[in-house]
């Protein structure tokens, strides 16, 4: 089990963080930066929690400390701090933090942030590992390696045949007539190479969407630099390997991303390689826009020389452009390249699978369903799978019986999969399955095999002790649209199982939730702890609340009085749909009103709550937003309201007031 050491100065926040993290990781709390150095000296750790005001040593220089020994420099740190300041970010991130989390904190999303910076760092160790075990052996076949790697990362862009190696090969001559040596040049040459390595967490159907990207797919492919830099930033073959790959989208006037660098604090080799991914995009065909030409390319260049790029840079791709350019695919296919491919598929493999199941792990799993949720909804199941006593099993029985059990239930599902399904291993003791074909009455007869498979594989294991399994299942779309909203309620579904002990599987709806809920409510006694998860597990809410106008009067009137003996900003927003030339009908009113309730969905924050007036009005209360946050949130949803209204005769406008 990974081990999280959390600092902070706060007993409270101790006790917020252990409460939420102790679930799923080993927590070690300490109160100071002087206690946490003292606790590294003796005890490992995967990853840390650090608090940025505390008295004596405040987290950065902690964090200083923790850079500066062999022993603890691996260590991810995530800093916790209750200001929100993008210069603090800033500096955290250049010190070396991973993230940066603003308490309160948001439990999920902060269990979410430290999952994958611990799948990240896992990777890089995987991958140093790989590098440290054949190190004379990875010297002789690094240019093969990375070619190779750069064949692979440029397969998933259908777009971007060849881009890795157009973009190595620009930054070379770059390099050539900057008067660098022929060591550099060649270190330069892999970065740029590798530069794209973070698409490897970006999903197919984003890299491959013909069409103009949304806003939240946008946001999935701005990660692509941070998480190419955190791949290789401990690969140590290539001197500065992981620049190229973290600063490649920089710009010299600091609107770039993901750091907004600015003039010289982005490295040399990231503005190289900046100007040269970016002169191959201009100049490249897709199937979707014709290339520039080079004197359109020249123009493009010196129009934004010391904007985007760096000026001093400029004339010197504008010289390689005049001399002309001639990239010969052939000739950069490395003899040996196929074999150096087919392991990195193998290895690509290998990390995509649980090794104990043999089932899919959970990252690619979560990639892949959404993927296929993405091109279709229809007749799709989510099924999750959770054994009841694992733990007990392993303590009483063995880690042997408790693999062996993980086993039989992996080939009980394999029973039951179709060539078009999917299942993966999540967790010690939970698997989920998409089933790709599926109606609700076929779902039922499905588990209830599942149910048999599973059980009579483990009943010949003759395990002392009885092995429960619960299944719920979610169908898609009326119980979700992608992989978290299905898996949020297959895991109500199997809550529910638990709670009533008389069924093996639960098909989770949402009439037969509030049903449960009643029944739950209906009992004679609970403690806290249960009524914490009645009125958690219970409610059908999540993402923006949409409530009727008596409720949206109530809550009202409960933030106005919170917001005057609190002094915290509220903010109410009214969106209006108005004729622009002439009356409209009632069936465009309400397309057009069901186009707006999407765009709420989508714009807005979990929390959030939003009423329909009438037939062409929605009202929004936003907690915590003053006036200027609650008009650039009222202008976040009036651009995609445009994006998805095609209806021209209609406009939307607002109005916002502090409450």
């Amino acid at each position: 089990m990974k081990h999280i050491l959390v600092v902070d100065d706060d007993r409270l926040n101790l006790v917020l963080a252990y409460d939420t993290l102790k679930p799923y990781y080993s927590v070690s709390v300490v109160n100071s930066g002087v206690e946490a150095l003292r606790f590294l000296e003796s005890k490992d750790v995967d990853l840390i929690l650090l608090d940025i005001e505390m008295p004596v040593m405040n987290g950065i220089e902690t964090l200083k400390k923790i850079k500066s020994t062999k022993e603890t420099a691996e260590i991810p740190v995530i800093f916790l701090t209750g200001l929100d300041d993008s210069k603090i970010e800033a500096q955290c991130i250049e010190l070396g933090a991973q993230d940066y989390i603003i308490k309160p904190f948001y439990a999920p999303g902060m269990l979410v942030r430290i999952r994958r910076i611990l799948e990240l760092n896992d990777l890089r160790k995987n991958l140093e590992n790989l590098v440290q075990e054949k190190t004379k052996e990875i010297e002789y076949l690094t240019i093969q390696t990375i070619t190779s790697f750069a064949d692979f990362i440029d397969a998933k862009d259908r777009y971007t045949k060849f881009h890795s190696q157009h973009v190595a090969k620009l930054a070379e001559k770059m390099a050539v007539k900057l008067g660098w040596d022929r060591t550099d040049i060649r270190n330069l040459y892999y970065s740029a190479l590798l530069h794209d390595i973070g698409k490897i967490g970006v999903p197919d159907y984003i890299l491959n969407k013909p069409g103009k990207l949304t806003e939240e797919e946008y946001a999935i492919i701005k990660k692509h630099p941070v998480i190419g830099g955190e791949i290789l930033s401990e690969v140590t073959v290539v001197p500065y390997l992981s620049i190229g790959a973290g600063n490649h989208h920089e710009k010299y006037d600091g609107t770039g991303y993901p750091l907004g660098k600015k003039g010289k604090e982005i490295p040399l080799v990231g503005r190289i390689v900046g100007i040269a991914d970016t002169v191959d995009a201009m100049t490249s065909t897709r199937s979707y826009r014709e290339g520039l030409g080079v004197q359109e390319t020249i123009d493009e260049l010196r129009r934004c020389s010391g904007t985007q790029f760096d000026p001093e840079l400029v004339p010197i791709m504008i010289e390689i452009l005049q001399e002309g350019i001639e990239f010969d695919e052939e000739e950069q296919q490395v003899v040996g390249s196929h074999l150096i491919s087919a392991v990195l598929n193998e290895y690509s493999k290998a990390a995509q699978t649980d090794r104990l199941s043999g089932l899919w792990s959970k990252q690619y799993l979560q990639i892949q369903i959404n993927e296929i949720l993405h091109k279709s909804l229809q007749g799709k199941a989510l099924v999750l799978v959770e054994i009841d006593i694992y733990r007990r099993v392993s303590q009483i029985c063995g880690h042997g019986s408790a693999n062996a059990m993980i086993v039989c239930i992996a080939e009980g599902i394999r029973k039951e999969l179709k060539s078009e399904d999917l299942a993966g291993r999540i967790d010690d003791d939970k698997f989920v399955i998409l089933f790709n074909d599926m109606e609700k009455e076929q779902l039922e007869i499905k588990l209830l095999k599942l149910q048999k498979n599973m059980k009579s594989m483990i009943k010949e294991l003759g395990l002392a002790i009885k092995v429960g399994i619960s299944l719920g299942a979610a169908m898609a779309p009326d119980s979700g649209r992608d992989y978290f909203e299905l898996y949020h309620n297959a895991d109500k579904a199997v809550y529910f199982v638990k709670q009533d002990k008389k069924k093996d599987f639960f098909v989770y709806c949402e009439a037969q939730e509030n049903e449960i809920s009643d029944r739950l409510r209906a009992e004679e006694e609970v403690d806290i702890w249960h009524l914490k998860v009645m009125l958690s597990e219970s409610s059908s809410i999540r993402g923006v609340y949409h409530v009727d106008t008596l409720e949206f009067e109530k809550i009202f009137k409960l933030m106005q009085r919170k917001s005057k003996r609190s002094g915290e900003m509220q903010s109410l927003l009214l969106f209006s749909l108005q004729a622009v030339n002439s009356k409209n009908e009632i069936y465009e009113l309400e397309e057009a009103l069901k186009k707006l309730h999407h765009t709420l969905n989508q714009s807005l924050r979990n929390g959030d709550i939003t009423a329909k007036i009438n037939l062409h009005q929605y009202a929004v209360l936003i907690s915590g937003a003053d006036r200027t946050e609650a008009d650039s949130v009222a202008q976040r949803i009036l651009l995609g309201f445009e994006k998805i209204n095609d209806n021209k005769n209609l406009r939307l406008l607002y109005e916002v007031e502090a409450i």
